[in-house]
């Protein structure tokens, strides 16, 4: 028996042990058994309906709010990600990726979002091939954001909110990889089979950023839209001129 649920046992004995000599020392200074017994099982019979309260609906209620503050703490450390280092790193993969109409021609562009269309939208990215021309992606610029921001990665890596996130985690995890395989690959006598491999790590990184940024952009329409147009006008698939952008987004 493990040494938490040991204690419960005896904590729940305990209880249990000090009610009955408590309504014994009642019995014994009243001299009432009837009355004693009455109290007795009104308390036995008080139980299932505290416990309905206590666990089905007050529990549950504070559940489901620290569950929303959690999910708070989750987008808002999301969203810090985004903005110091995953916007810049997607748009570097968005210039190496040729069948990029693909995504464009969804809804990855769309000014307006609603949960259907985030779920339809991810659904499609899940089931698309992604495939990078590593030619066309200044490896440079990754190796310099990542390095820059390793101990970023790491803090986030280390949080115990992102753990409950699992696509995210795997997210990072990615990107770490890819850090590494630049590190250890990367150089002026890089072999053709090399530059492929990274390319293939860099095609998975990029897809879990692509999710990622599609449920972020979800979560900023639905509770900061200022934040959210702000985001349409950095869209890194979006790849219209600045200006045309804030013409059509600055007027929300």
């Amino acid at each position: 028996m493990k040494k938490k649920t040991k204690e419960t046992v005896i904590i729940g004995i305990g209880l249990v042990v000090l009610s009955l000599l408590l309504h014994y020392a009642h019995y014994l200074i009243f001299k009432d058994a009837h009355h004693t017994l009455i109290f007795l099982f009104a308390d036995i019979a008080f139980i299932p309906m505290e416990v309905f309260f206590t666990t089905l609906i007050i529990d549950r209620l504070l559940e489901k709010r620290e569950k929303n503050h959690f999910l708070e703490k989750l987008n808002m450390m999301i969203g810090l990600f985004y903005t110091e280092i995953g916007r810049a790193i997607l748009t570097e993969f968005v210039k190496g990726d040729e069948n990029i109409g693909e995504l464009i021609n969804s809804n990855i562009c769309a000014s307006n979002w609603d949960d259907n269309s985030c779920k339809k939208l991810k659904n499609e990215i899940k089931n698309r091939k992604f495939n990078l021309n590593i030619t066309k992606i200044n490896i440079d610029t990754i190796k310099n954001i990542l390095s820059k921001n390793r101990d970023f990665l790491m803090n986030l890596i280390i949080n115990e909110n992102i753990h409950e996130h699992e696509e995210f985690t795997d997210m990072l995890m990615a990107l770490l990889h890819v850090k590494e395989e630049i590190e250890a690959r990367y150089c002026d006598k890089i072999q053709p089979f090399e530059l492929d491999h990274l390319a293939s790590d860099m095609a998975i990184a990029y897809k879990y950023l692509a999710l990622e940024w599609c449920e972020y952009m979800n979560y900023l329409n639905k509770n900061y839209p200022r934040l959210f147009v702000r985001a349409l006008i950095d869209n890194p698939f979006d790849d219209r001129d600045k200006k045309e952008k804030d013409k059509i987004y600055l007027v929300k």
